[in-house]
């Protein structure tokens, strides 16, 4: 049985760890990537307005909540995401950029060495075309995170579908085929980010099709996890038990740390269904001929 195959060679591969690896550097790339992001939007002001760019971050901390609750959203992010974009600072921008697309590319680097370690395949790439791929995948990253956490919300700088229809002159049915078509473009996109990472980072000559069985299911196993993380979160997971009659230093500290355990479970928890589609890949690979490596 297919499901079992997978199980068993996630198991051998020691995809667990693997995929701890994948989470440590990814930990390391965030904040960076966030103070590229949060520089880069302070200029959205002069364009889209304030009264956008204060719906746009409601939107976010809306979905900060859902992760690391109230208090820290309160205390913690809020002042970090109204200070970013409320300072202008290009060169802050690129700074963060540019750490956050090298911490990113281990995260990638990683993640070829795993799916080669799925197809039993020795790694005859040299380091730097290794390094250049994991930027480009990197990179991409850098696309298709915020594009879909921005679709999610409907894209905060472009408003609801109805406002979006009235911005354009066109009608309400516009509205309605942009609320219910974003999530399959979503769902879409992703798959193929997903796609294009097994079919270009096992050191192997693998078609799109052979690919496409492994995006589908880390995608589907992507959202089941993150209803599972929300159920988790819901019932008091994250938290540290600490009381209100704490000292103040003392909540603060207690909500530092679990927000840092929810991002790094969620972080692990994405690592390891990256990897477990990428056995998928690799168990219906071995059902047919091998794939042979690419050129060194």
């Amino acid at each position: 049985m297919t499901a079992v195959q997978v199980l068993t060679q996630s198991i051998e591969d020691r995809v667990g760890g693997l995929a701890a690896e994948m989470a440590f550097f990814a930990l390391l790339s965030l904040l960076p990537l966030l103070i590229a992001v949060g520089a880069a939007l302070g200029y959205l002001e002069l364009l889209v307005g304030a009264e956008t760019i204060d719906r746009s971050i409601e939107q976010a901390l809306d979905g900060a909540r859902a992760v690391f609750g109230q208090p820290f959203t309160r205390d913690s992010i809020r002042p970090l995401l109204v200070g970013l974009l409320t300072r202008q600072r290009g060169g802050t921008a690129i700074t963060g950029l540019v750490g956050a697309v090298y911490l990113s590319s281990r995260v990638f680097t990683a993640t070829i060495r795993a799916l080669d370690i799925a197809y039993d395949l020795d790694e005859h790439r040299s380091l730097l075309a290794q390094r250049a791929l994991a930027i480009a995948f990197s990179l991409g990253a850098v696309v298709v995170v915020p594009v879909t956490l921005a679709g999610l919300v409907v894209g905060p700088l472009l408003g609801s579908g109805q406002e979006l229809a009235a911005s354009l002159g066109l009608s309400d049915a516009f509205a309605v085929v942009w609320s219910i078509g974003r999530w399959p473009a979503l769902f879409l996109l992703v798959v193929f980010f997903f796609t294009t990472l097994y079919r270009f980072g096992p050191n192997a000559r693998l078609g799109w099709t052979e690919s496409v069985p492994g995006a589908l299911l880390g995608v589907v196993l992507w959202i089941v996890a993150s209803l599972g993380f929300r159920v988790y979160l819901a019932a008091g997971g994250g938290t540290t038990g600490v009381g209100d009659g704490a000292e103040e230093a003392v909540q603060q500290i207690a909500q530092v740390v679990g927000a840092v355990v929810a991002a790094i479970l969620w972080i692990y928890l994405t690592s390891v269904v990256v990897l477990v589609g990428g056995e998928l890949n690799a168990v219906l690979a071995r059902e047919g001929p091998a794939p042979p490596p690419t050129s060194a």
